[in-house]
């Protein structure tokens, strides 16, 4: 029974369960793999990445430089503003008026300091008239009526890197290159010319024009006297007369006043010289001849009195050139 092929039943068994085992399991991992195979040949499942585009790439780059450059922005309007906070409220470097630094200073401050000076100058200015005897007479503001005004001064002053118009603003950048030049640059303002009447001026000088002139005189031909042997001609001396040069004092004190400078002018009349002076006529006069008749004691007064008739007739003659004398 053996030899024709029995087979014991246990051993059938195994063989069927093992063999069937096989199949199933075998059957199982060849069928995903044959899905997984036909999904990835037919496209079935989850779809594939696709390719990110260039212009895309292009935009992400713009975006990020377009970024960096509005931070790069930002950081130099920022740095802008803190250069120029610290000037905001006070005049700039290298700003003056009537040589009064005001960098630094508020405008309140800046606008005392100047107006403090010239009310110091005001009150204390004076052009002294003295004469060379001592005397004077002194202009002062007050004479005068000055006053100076420094508002437009300071105006112009504090618009150098500052906003002065509601309507007309400068940007930042205006006002931070204006305060970086005028740290290489002078800017030097004044006061607006004093007011005042200067007409007084003319009446003080008319005034001692007329106190100090003298008018010149010309020398005067008197007579002969023959008893003065060594000077027989007489004369009256020429007068030298006085006058001020008003023209030039004027000019003086209007130039003080201009510059608003305190001092002294003196008030020296100048010499007016005569036409003619004694030497001048002593030049046209000279002793031609001299006769003598002596006089003694034996003269008789009826003799000596006829001879001081017949001089007399004769003295002080002036006998011009190519003429003669007869005397009988």
């Amino acid at each position: 029974m053996q030899s024709q092929g029995y087979r014991p039943p246990d051993q059938a068994l195994a063989y069927r369960v093992q063999t069937g085992t096989g199949q199933r399991a075998g059957g199982k991992t060849q069928t995903a793999q044959n899905g997984r195979a036909a999904a990835k040949t037919s496209g079935g499942g989850r779809k594939p990445k696709k390719r990110k585009s260039c212009g895309w790439r292009l935009f992400k780059w713009l975006l990020v430089l377009l970024l960096l450059a509005g931070a790069a922005g930002g950081l130099y309007v920022w740095q802008t503003q803190m250069d120029v906070r610290p000037y905001t409220s006070v005049f700039l470097d290298n700003v003056s008026v009537d040589g009064i630094d005001l960098a630094g200073m508020t405008w309140e401050e800046g606008s005392a300091a100047v107006r403090r000076q010239i009310d110091d100058k005001i009150n204390s200015w004076y052009v002294r008239l003295k004469s060379s005897a001592g005397e004077y007479k002194d202009i002062t503001a007050q004479t005068l009526g000055i006053s100076r005004d420094p508002a437009q001064a300071l105006e112009d002053a504090w618009a150098v890197g500052h906003d002065t118009s509601e309507t007309d603003r400068k940007t930042i950048f205006e006002l931070k290159a204006e305060i970086d030049a005028a740290k290489q640059t002078t800017h030097a303002f004044t006061s607006a010319e004093q007011s005042g009447d200067t007409s007084a001026i003319d009446s003080i000088l008319s005034r001692l024009e007329k106190a100090a002139y003298v008018a010149p005189q010309d020398a005067v031909f008197l007579g002969f006297n023959p008893d003065n042997t060594s000077q027989p001609f007489s004369f009256q001396s020429e007068i030298v007369g006085k006058k001020l040069d008003v023209e030039s004092l004027s000019g003086q004190i209007l130039s003080m006043v201009e510059t608003f400078t305190t001092g002294e002018v003196l008030v020296q009349p100048e010499d007016v010289q005569p036409s003619v002076t004694v030497a001048d006529l002593q030049k046209n006069y000279s002793l031609s001849f001299r006769a003598i008749t002596p006089i003694d004691t034996h003269s008789t007064e009826a003799r000596n009195e006829n001879i001081a008739v017949a001089f007399s007739k004769i003295n002080g003659w002036k006998l011009a050139d190519g003429k003669t004398l007869s005397f009988n």
